[in-house]
């Protein structure tokens, strides 16, 4: 009887090596390290490039010179600037035609936002329209005193510039805008108005 029990045992003991075995190839099968070799990986640059292509001074109006200087026009870092410009009467104006581009632009872009900043001293009041990203500012008009400045689509300076509200990526596209500075005082200033580096802000985001 103790020696059946014993090959019983035995039996029992080289069963319990062998599934040891088996378990311990199977885990060390499960646990190899997976390796990935990749070739050559291209990331495609991908960005949004919305800048000032050109300006130039289109208009200069007035019912004549006297009182009349119109400042030049400047940009850097879709930063728009006009330099010192007098204005005294009714009728004196200074246009300035301003393009954007997309330039090398793979991916679509929104207007962010876009601030207009009161000339050097002076304190103006703003007119917003609502292409801008939800939350921001779109100032595109302010009235400084008897002088107001005016970013328009139309050289009439009656629309806001809403065809700067997005620019479609992969294609180089120009949208030009015009920036108004006239007088609109009711009657002539008792001396020339002098007003210095007023600013539009123009900032673009991914679409």
């Amino acid at each position: 009887m103790k020696r059946n029990n014993k090959k019983i045992m035995y039996k029992i003991i080289i069963v319990l090596i062998i599934v040891s075995s088996i378990l311990s190839v199977v885990f060390a099968a499960l646990s190899t390290t997976l390796t990935v070799n990749v070739g050559n990986l291209t990331q495609i640059a991908t960005k949004w490039n919305i800048s000032v292509s050109s300006t130039s001074a289109i208009n200069n109006y007035g019912s004549s010179g006297t009182g009349r200087d119109c400042g030049t026009i400047s940009t850097s870092n879709n930063v728009v600037t006009v330099t010192a410009t007098t204005l005294s009467k009714p009728g004196d104006l200074c246009e300035y035609s301003i393009t954007f581009t997309n330039g090398n632009s793979t991916m679509n872009a929104k207007l962010d936002s876009l601030t207009a900043t009161a000339p050097s001293g002076n304190t103006c009041t703003y007119t917003t329209f609502s292409s801008c990203t939800s939350g921001n500012t779109c100032q595109y008009k302010m009235v400084c005193g008897n002088i107001t400045y005016t970013l328009s689509s139309n050289e009439s300076g009656t629309s806001a510039p809403t065809n700067l509200a997005s620019f479609t990526g992969g294609t180089t596209t120009s949208k030009t805008v015009y920036l108004r500075v006239e007088f609109t005082g009711s009657s002539p200033s008792e001396s020339a108005i002098t007003q210095t580096n007023p600013k539009f802000t123009v900032v673009y985001a991914q679409n």
